[in-house]
């Protein structure tokens, strides 16, 4: 009896083998085998490999700032600054183009517009006038992240137009006294909103408000608008208020990477959080806070992840970071491309991907980091203005 089924067997093999060529098995057994391999292949690479050693990044954390007192900051008076820019809206173009000569000078219309924005300069004179600028959630850089409200300093450029020119058309009426504090409030501006901690968006603004405060005294100095003494004084502002420095540039690429440092170290934490509640989940309620607070803390040092080293990831940014804050000493002398990590995670292939380790750390890298060249470019162009602006005052000081 046995004899017969394994003969009925081995016929049935036979006929089978006839039916597929060998080839055929072979493809099948190969593209099982390749399955197989590329099913566990971040396994045993995990297994196998692990992150990097935790990033020392001492050097490029901020300070905490200390809070200066409510009345003493000028982050409360611009909420005042911005309801009256939106209850009497600027026509900034038109504005610009009065100060900078862009446009010939109508002493009319410019009385008519200082008579219809007599809030917004109210606003914007007593802006200028508080000692200091400070966003109170800048202040610790462990709360600095990329979903942080901070708050709206586009409407300064449009006052700061607005205050020069009501300083152009003081100088006109003689009333150069009057014409300095508004032709002077840019540069007190520009330089009180880039105090410790300030982001690099806010680095841009009090360029742009610092560089149409140049535009205009240039002008004004071309009209022979400006006296002796109305150079002295600009220039004691300048030097007194001297705005956007390289000290200044650097702890705001400082602030730029805390960001994304502390992005990070959120993703880490949700993940350990997200495979710690999973893994307590199975156990009973009694004892789970004790297992999710030890699976959370050991699952904040696993370092297994093939996909995602967060070690690893962390020092692609810290190197960038790097870089650029030591660039604030030397970019404007000696320019140089900064080196980001090559991780064109977008020109790989599926396979590729697939088999790259610490792939998310790269798609984050490749997504948001930047070389932030263009910043340097025009904060180096902004000090070559600065300089030209020193010399026409210096200039006209002295004649």
């Amino acid at each position: 009896m046995t004899h017969t089924i394994e003969t009925r067997s081995r016929r049935t093999i036979d006929r089978i083998h006839g039916r597929i060529p060998t080839f055929v098995l072979v493809i099948i057994g190969v593209v099982v085998l390749v399955g197989l391999a590329l099913y566990l292949w971040p396994r045993i690479m995990g297994a196998f490999t692990t992150d990097g050693e935790p990033v020392d990044d001492s050097d490029l954390v901020p300070s905490v700032v200390e809070a200066v007192p409510d009345e003493l900051n000028a982050y409360f008076a611009l909420e005042e600054l911005a309801q009256s820019l939106a209850e009497q809206p600027v026509d900034a173009q038109e504005v610009v183009d009065y100060v900078t000569g862009e446009r010939a000078w109508n002493q009319q219309r410019a009385a008519e517009i200082i008579l219809a924005h007599d809030d917004v300069l109210a606003n914007w004179m007593s802006f200028t006038s508080v000692p200091y600028y400070q966003d109170p959630t800048l202040n610790d850089p462990a709360n600095v992240s990329f979903t942080m409200v901070i708050q709206n300093l586009g409407g300064l450029r449009h006052a700061a137009a607005l205050g020069l020119l009501v300083g152009a058309h003081e100088l006109r009426q003689g009333n150069h006294e009057s014409a300095m504090q508004y032709l002077a409030a840019p540069m007190i501006t520009g330089d009180k909103i880039t105090q410790p901690n300030a982001t690099i968006i806010v680095h841009l603004v009090a360029i742009a408000i610092q560089q149409l405060s140049y535009d205009a005294l240039l002008h004004l100095r071309g009209e022979g608008l400006l006296t002796k003494r109305d150079a002295t004084v600009l220039l004691d502002y300048l030097r007194i208020h001297p705005g956007p420095n390289i000290d200044a540039l650097a702890n705001a690429l400082q602030i730029e990477y805390m960001s994304m440092r502390n992005a990070l170290d959120d993703i880490n934490e949700r993940q350990a959080s997200a495979v710690a509640h999973l893994h307590c989940s199975q156990g009973s309620a009694d004892d789970y806070e004790t297992c999710f607070a030890d699976a959370e803390d050991k699952y904040a040092r696993f370092d297994s992840n093939y996909y995602y080293r967060p070690n690893d990831t962390q020092a692609m940014f810290a190197d960038l970071a790097r870089q650029q804050v030591a660039a604030t000493e030397t970019y404007c002398t000696d320019p140089q491309p900064f080196e980001l990590a090559d991780v064109r995670i977008s020109e790989q292939s599926v396979l590729s991907m697939y088999l790259t380790e610490n792939l998310i750390g790269h798609m984050l890298y490749s997504v948001t980091a930047s070389s932030l060249q263009g910043i340097f470019e025009r904060y180096c162009q902004h000090m070559v203005n600065k300089g030209e602006v020193l010399d026409a005052l210096v200039t006209t000081a002295q004649q």
